[in-house]
């Protein structure tokens, strides 16, 4: 039996498949910036910027408010930024250059000997809204809404913060608090996902839809 040939689709109407099947663009970029990375900091400092391999483009700017003790660790274990390494506490500020929607700071070595001994992290600020949660694998740190609280002379876990408004978040700000001097604690790993960029496709099938109208109009 022979065939009988379709007829092709007219160019434009392949190109408004072509958007409608456009994915999303830049979903979800995630980038990570190692404990290697964030141990190569200078004692003392107060201000340093890191960027991912993943995403080159996008700078993390975090600076010790009013002071400039942070310093790198390269201890096997405890590997990352050393806060609070001069016994005292301080307030940091994270900024990126980019909006992300997620960001997921690993920690450890947030230290409570019981009694006035202890350490925690207060006051967390973002310039738009989000949600926070903790992760502790091995419940040795918790996070109540407010305080992030050791449970452990040497806890460990990750904070996530994920944005609740589209246009994401740049800025985080947050106070660590010893309230003896004990030896800080360590950002060991920062996670960060990109604000998705809008999709691109609605604006184009309207764009397309319209032109196909006036085309037929044409015709009639």
């Amino acid at each position: 039996m022979q065939s009988t040939p379709h007829a092709r689709p007219h160019p434009w109407v392949r190109c408004c498949w072509a958007l409608a099947l456009w994915p999303v663009v830049g979903a979800a970029n995630a980038a990570t910036i190692s404990g290697e990375q964030l141990a190569n900091v200078a004692p003392d400092s107060g201000d340093v910027s890191f960027s991912a391999a993943d995403l080159p483009g996008v700078q993390l700017r975090v600076t010790e408010l009013g002071a400039a003790t942070m310093s790198g660790s390269d201890l096997f274990g405890y590997t990352g930024l050393w806060l609070g390494a001069a016994g005292n506490g301080g307030r940091y500020s994270l900024q990126f250059s980019t909006p992300v929607q997620q960001l997921a700071l690993s920690f450890v070595a947030l230290t409570t000997l019981g009694g006035d001994e202890y350490e925690q992290v207060s006051d967390l600020v973002t310039d738009q809204a989000v949600a926070i949660s903790l992760q502790s694998p091995d419940n040795s740190a918790a996070w109540d809404g407010s305080l992030l609280v050791p449970l452990d002379e040497d806890s460990r876990g990750t904070l996530q913060l994920v944005a609740l408004q589209p246009q994401g978040f740049s800025r985080l700000s947050f106070s660590h608090l010893q309230a003896v001097p004990l030896q800080g604690w360590v950002i060991s790993q920062i996670q960060f996902d990109l604000q998705p960029v809008p999709e691109p496709t609605p604006m184009a099938l309207l764009a397309c839809g319209l032109w196909m109208l006036w085309h037929h109009a044409r015709r009639a």
